[in-house]
Protein backbone atom coordinates (compact mmCIF):
# COMPACT_ATOMS: atom_id res chain seq x y z
CA UNK A 1 0.00 0.00 0.00
CA UNK A 2 1.49 3.45 -1.21
CA UNK A 3 1.58 6.50 1.71
CA UNK A 4 -0.58 8.14 -0.07
CA UNK A 5 -3.26 5.46 0.50
CA UNK A 6 -2.30 4.85 4.22
CA UNK A 7 -3.12 8.35 4.86
CA UNK A 8 -6.45 8.33 2.44
CA UNK A 9 -7.47 5.83 5.20
CA UNK A 10 -6.02 7.62 8.49
CA UNK A 11 -8.30 10.25 7.16
CA UNK A 12 -11.06 8.27 6.99
CA UNK A 13 -10.62 6.61 10.18
CA UNK A 14 -10.54 10.58 11.65
CA UNK A 15 -13.47 11.35 9.73
CA UNK A 16 -15.08 8.06 11.17
CA UNK A 17 -14.37 9.36 14.65
CA UNK A 18 -11.05 8.14 15.89
CA UNK A 19 -8.08 10.14 17.27
CA UNK A 20 -4.46 9.89 15.00
CA UNK A 21 -3.04 8.72 18.65
CA UNK A 22 -5.23 5.65 18.20
CA UNK A 23 -3.48 2.58 16.22
CA UNK A 24 -4.46 0.46 14.41
CA UNK A 25 -4.29 -2.13 17.32
CA UNK A 26 -6.71 -0.18 19.32
CA UNK A 27 -9.05 0.35 16.67
CA UNK A 28 -12.04 -2.34 16.20
CA UNK A 29 -10.94 -4.77 12.93
CA UNK A 30 -14.30 -3.95 11.72
CA UNK A 31 -14.16 -0.27 11.90
CA UNK A 32 -10.82 -0.02 10.14
CA UNK A 33 -11.96 -2.39 7.67
CA UNK A 34 -14.95 0.04 7.47
CA UNK A 35 -12.48 3.01 7.26
CA UNK A 36 -10.37 1.36 5.05
CA UNK A 37 -13.40 0.32 2.72
CA UNK A 38 -14.34 3.89 2.92
CA UNK A 39 -11.29 5.49 1.82
CA UNK A 40 -10.33 2.77 -0.83
CA UNK A 41 -13.87 3.25 -2.71
CA UNK A 42 -13.23 7.14 -2.66
CA UNK A 43 -10.03 6.22 -4.32
CA UNK A 44 -11.14 4.49 -6.98
CA UNK A 45 -14.48 6.29 -7.83
CA UNK A 46 -12.68 9.28 -8.16
CA UNK A 47 -11.11 8.91 -11.22
CA UNK A 48 -14.65 8.03 -12.66
CA UNK A 49 -16.19 11.36 -11.49
CA UNK A 50 -13.63 13.41 -12.84
CA UNK A 51 -13.67 11.20 -16.55
CA UNK A 52 -17.62 11.79 -16.33
CA UNK A 53 -16.94 15.77 -15.60
CA UNK A 54 -14.56 15.57 -18.57
CA UNK A 55 -17.30 14.19 -20.68
CA UNK A 56 -19.80 16.82 -19.42
CA UNK A 57 -17.25 19.36 -20.66
CA UNK A 58 -16.40 18.00 -24.18
CA UNK A 59 -20.26 17.72 -24.77
CA UNK A 60 -20.76 21.28 -23.78
CA UNK A 61 -17.32 22.43 -25.99
CA UNK A 62 -19.11 20.37 -29.04
CA UNK A 63 -22.42 21.66 -28.58
CA UNK A 64 -20.61 25.46 -28.34
CA UNK A 65 -19.13 25.10 -31.40
CA UNK A 66 -21.97 23.46 -33.32
CA UNK A 67 -24.02 26.58 -32.34
CA UNK A 68 -21.72 29.22 -33.70
CA UNK A 69 -21.60 27.28 -37.18
CA UNK A 70 -25.84 26.97 -36.78
CA UNK A 71 -25.37 31.06 -36.76
CA UNK A 72 -24.05 31.40 -39.94
CA UNK A 73 -26.05 31.86 -42.91
CA UNK A 74 -26.93 29.35 -45.46
CA UNK A 75 -26.50 25.42 -45.87
CA UNK A 76 -24.12 24.25 -43.59
CA UNK A 77 -22.27 20.46 -42.59
CA UNK A 78 -19.78 19.92 -40.40
CA UNK A 79 -17.73 17.54 -37.99
CA UNK A 80 -15.06 18.88 -36.20
CA UNK A 81 -12.35 15.74 -33.86
CA UNK A 82 -10.04 17.74 -31.86
CA UNK A 83 -7.93 16.93 -28.77
CA UNK A 84 -9.33 17.64 -25.35
CA UNK A 85 -7.00 18.07 -22.44
CA UNK A 86 -3.75 16.37 -21.95
CA UNK A 87 -5.82 12.81 -21.66
CA UNK A 88 -6.77 10.68 -25.03
CA UNK A 89 -9.91 12.41 -25.17
CA UNK A 90 -11.58 14.29 -28.18
CA UNK A 91 -13.86 16.97 -28.63
CA UNK A 92 -16.09 16.07 -31.23
CA UNK A 93 -18.51 18.58 -32.39
CA UNK A 94 -20.80 17.55 -35.53
CA UNK A 95 -23.50 18.53 -37.96
CA UNK A 96 -25.05 17.09 -40.77
CA UNK A 97 -21.49 15.17 -40.97
CA UNK A 98 -23.01 13.17 -43.79
CA UNK A 99 -23.75 15.79 -46.04
CA UNK A 100 -21.04 16.68 -48.78
CA UNK A 101 -20.97 20.13 -49.83
CA UNK A 102 -18.26 21.71 -52.03
CA UNK A 103 -15.50 23.74 -49.62
CA UNK A 104 -13.72 25.07 -52.79
CA UNK A 105 -10.47 26.37 -51.46
CA UNK A 106 -11.58 26.87 -47.83
CA UNK A 107 -9.12 23.93 -46.57
CA UNK A 108 -5.93 25.45 -47.88
CA UNK A 109 -5.41 27.11 -44.91
CA UNK A 110 -5.97 24.10 -42.45
CA UNK A 111 -3.52 22.46 -45.15
CA UNK A 112 -0.80 25.35 -44.36
CA UNK A 113 -1.62 25.12 -41.02
CA UNK A 114 -0.64 21.63 -40.20
CA UNK A 115 2.27 21.59 -42.94
CA UNK A 116 3.86 24.29 -41.21
CA UNK A 117 2.86 22.73 -37.35
CA UNK A 118 4.77 19.48 -38.49
CA UNK A 119 7.58 21.60 -39.84
CA UNK A 120 7.91 23.52 -36.99
CA UNK A 121 11.40 24.24 -35.50
CA UNK A 122 13.73 27.07 -34.89
CA UNK A 123 14.93 27.16 -38.39
CA UNK A 124 11.68 26.62 -40.29
CA UNK A 125 12.41 28.59 -43.29
CA UNK A 126 15.49 26.64 -44.10
CA UNK A 127 13.46 23.48 -43.54
CA UNK A 128 10.94 24.18 -45.86
CA UNK A 129 13.29 25.30 -48.55
CA UNK A 130 15.47 21.90 -48.15
CA UNK A 131 12.29 19.55 -47.90
CA UNK A 132 11.67 19.26 -52.01
CA UNK A 133 8.44 17.64 -53.83
CA UNK A 134 7.81 15.78 -57.06
CA UNK A 135 5.90 18.18 -59.29
CA UNK A 136 4.88 15.74 -62.20
CA UNK A 137 1.94 14.81 -64.16
CA UNK A 138 1.05 12.32 -61.09
CA UNK A 139 -0.31 15.02 -58.54
CA UNK A 140 -1.50 17.42 -61.51
CA UNK A 141 -5.21 18.98 -60.49
CA UNK A 142 -7.50 20.59 -62.72
CA UNK A 143 -7.30 24.55 -61.51
CA UNK A 144 -3.57 25.21 -61.11
CA UNK A 145 -2.19 28.13 -62.49
CA UNK A 146 1.51 28.00 -61.47
CA UNK A 147 1.94 24.08 -61.13
CA UNK A 148 0.73 22.66 -64.46
CA UNK A 149 2.70 19.59 -65.77
CA UNK A 150 3.78 18.96 -68.41
CA UNK A 151 4.19 22.32 -69.34
CA UNK A 152 6.35 22.83 -65.41
CA UNK A 153 7.85 19.28 -64.27
CA UNK A 154 10.52 19.05 -61.86
CA UNK A 155 11.14 19.16 -58.06
CA UNK A 156 10.39 22.00 -56.02
CA UNK A 157 10.73 23.24 -52.37
CA UNK A 158 7.67 22.61 -50.06
CA UNK A 159 8.00 26.41 -49.34
CA UNK A 160 7.66 27.16 -52.91
CA UNK A 161 4.90 24.69 -53.29
CA UNK A 162 3.28 26.02 -49.87
CA UNK A 163 3.06 29.63 -51.38
CA UNK A 164 1.72 28.45 -54.60
CA UNK A 165 -1.20 26.56 -52.63
CA UNK A 166 -2.19 30.29 -50.93
CA UNK A 167 -0.58 32.62 -53.29
CA UNK A 168 -2.31 31.47 -56.51
CA UNK A 169 -5.01 28.68 -55.02
CA UNK A 170 -3.02 26.31 -57.00
CA UNK A 171 -4.61 22.87 -56.53
CA UNK A 172 -1.82 20.66 -57.73
CA UNK A 173 0.20 22.54 -55.30
CA UNK A 174 -2.39 21.60 -52.57
CA UNK A 175 -2.47 17.87 -53.30
CA UNK A 176 1.54 17.45 -53.19
CA UNK A 177 1.17 19.21 -49.62
CA UNK A 178 -1.63 16.88 -48.96
CA UNK A 179 0.43 13.88 -50.36
CA UNK A 180 3.67 14.91 -48.31
CA UNK A 181 1.86 15.90 -44.83
CA UNK A 182 -0.97 14.00 -44.68
CA UNK A 183 -1.60 10.30 -43.80
CA UNK A 184 -3.12 7.33 -46.69
CA UNK A 185 -6.10 7.08 -44.63
CA UNK A 186 -7.10 10.90 -44.72
CA UNK A 187 -6.75 11.03 -48.34
CA UNK A 188 -8.47 8.05 -48.83
CA UNK A 189 -11.59 9.58 -47.37
CA UNK A 190 -11.08 12.86 -49.55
Amino acid sequence: MSCFAAFQIMLRCAELGYTYTDTPMDLSRRGFLKGSAAATAGLVTAPLATEMLNEQKREAVGHDIVAMFNALPGEKALKIVAPFGSGKSKVLAQFNAEKRLFVASADKTFILCEALRQADSPDIDAELEAKTLALNASVWSFGSPTFNPPNLQGIVSERTTLEAMITRSDNTATDMILKASFPNELLSRR
